[in-house]
């Protein structure tokens, strides 16, 4: 049986995956990296 992307997704992040954005959102807050830089790997803001 074939898992949609949106069900792998969801499995993942409940297991304690971080989705790319949220984490680089709170490097951002610490300080850790740039608005610039987050907007640039995400793909924008």
């Amino acid at each position: 049986e074939k898992a949609s992307s949106n069900k792998i997704r969801k499995v993942a992040i409940a297991k304690g995956m971080v989705p790319l954005r949220k984490n680089a959102l709170a490097k951002v807050l610490r300080g850790e990296t740039s608005l610039e830089e987050f907007a640039r790997v995400t793909g924008g803001l």
